[in-house]
């Protein structure tokens, strides 16, 4: 989120209010939370790569028995905060391009859990995408 937001005061009258700053702050430090549990409960199976790791094993607890995708709901909520802060068409955007990156992303690594661990199909049908 390097790029500067538009600032047309005339599109949102309350471009400046501190509530809405405030609020904005606030989801920005939920989505953090979210990722550092998150991170925590994967562990050494972390990878930048949507290929499960040769070694690694199928986490169904702690974060990831809330939702399959933790790490990227983390950084959608992350974005949605600064959208909320900047109030900017070039970040909604953004925003809306994060989500079909995260999301088919998410539909590629699913393929291969599928592949790899037996049990994740019965998990993909109980926690929420």
């Amino acid at each position: 989120h390097f790029v500067p937001p538009i600032q047309n005061r005339w599109l949102v009258a309350s471009y400046d209010s501190i509530p809405l700053k405030l609020t904005g702050y606030l989801v920005i430090i939920i989505g953090l939370i979210i990722a550092f549990a998150s991170l925590l409960s994967l562990g050494k199976n972390l990878s930048p790569l949507p290929d499960p790791k040769d070694n690694s094993k199928l986490i169904t607890n702690k974060m990831y028995s809330y939702c399959r995708h933790p790490l990227y709901l983390s950084m959608l909520i992350i974005s949605f905060g600064i959208n909320i802060i900047l109030l900017s068409v070039v970040h909604v955007l953004l925003f809306a391009a994060l989500f079909l990156i995260l999301r088919g992303k998410a539909i590629y690594e699913e393929k291969k859990l599928v592949l790899k661990f037996n049990a994740y199909y019965k998990y993909s049908t109980k926690v929420l995408d």
